[in-house]
């Protein structure tokens, strides 16, 4: 079926979600942060994540899951950022600058605000770009709203529900704003506070071995992060340097093994917090 998983054949007491950062993109199989955190609770899991999906899909594909296969005690989803929507749109009216040509039916839109960061088209004809007439805000509305679904199912049915977002923006966000939104069970995963990654301004300065330096001044590094240093023995490269990223070449990958223990932590945190 897709997923980096074992065979849904049992139940399991846990089920985790999201797109390509849960499906494990870049990392070893026990270092995706699901896998982390079962192990953590010492119980076994299912991983839905699925590579490019938006919010959307997410949500939908794990309800249908727990029609399909039963319902988990625990659910917790790892949501992307709130600029992926999927409708279904004839090409010829409307594409997107990330849509292969030729696709159609229902099609998900990665509405990047860098193809189009102001709005500036102030005219637009068919076949119309996505990124050009889609608001973020709608788009931004619409995750929210699906999120807010899915708390109420897993409420209806009685399952645990801890939710968050790799996104560093939309976490900062959320957690400044979760009172005056309509949410039972968004956790703060303090990105801001983790080991950076290649991405976040750092490519330049990253060891011969290409293990990642997060110290940014022009001296020897010898300020790197010491946090979880048994799990540094145990992954070696790959907990600092996701596997699909070449810094030498500026190619930029996904998460290394460090922030999917960051992100395991902080849910075991959320969950032990609920059980008490």
């Amino acid at each position: 079926m897709g997923y980096r998983s074992d065979e849904f054949s049992e139940d399991r007491d846990i089920l985790f979600a999201g797109c390509s950062q849960t499906w494990g993109e870049g990392v070893v199989y026990d270092g995706i942060w699901g896998n982390i955190l079962s192990e953590l609770l010492d119980t076994k899991s299912y991983n839905l994540g699925s590579g490019g999906k938006s919010t959307q899909f997410i949500v939908q594909n794990t309800i249908a899951f727990c029609k399909k296969y039963g319902n988990p005690k625990a659910i917790f989803c790892l949501f992307p950022e709130f600029i992926r929507i999927e409708m279904k749109s004839d090409v010829s009216f409307m594409s997107g600058k990330t849509v292969p040509s030729g696709r159609y039916g229902r099609i998900t839109y990665s509405v990047t605000p860098n193809l189009n960061p102001d709005k500036t088209a102030k005219y637009s004809k068919a076949p119309h770009s996505a990124e050009e007439i889609i608001p973020l805000e709608f788009i931004f509305a619409v995750n929210l709203d699906y999120i807010n679904m899915l708390e109420l199912y897993c409420e209806l049915n009685n399952i645990k529900l801890f939710w968050g977002t790799w996104d560093k923006f939309q976490d900062e966000y959320l957690n400044k704003n979760i009172d005056s939104l309509d949410f039972k069970n968004y956790v703060y995963l303090e990105q801001d506070k983790w080991e950076k990654r290649i991405q976040d301004g750092y490519s330049e300065k990253f060891h011969d071995d290409r293990i990642l330096c997060i110290n940014q001044y022009d001296r020897p590094c010898n300020t790197h992060t010491k946090c979880h240093e048994n799990y540094k023995e145990k992954y070696g490269k790959n907990f600092d340097l996701p596997m699909d990223s070449d810094p030498a070449n500026r190619l930029f990958g996904h998460i290394a093994v460090h922030k999917h223990v960051h992100i395991a932590e902080k849910f075991e945190r959320a969950f032990k917090n609920a059980s008490n």
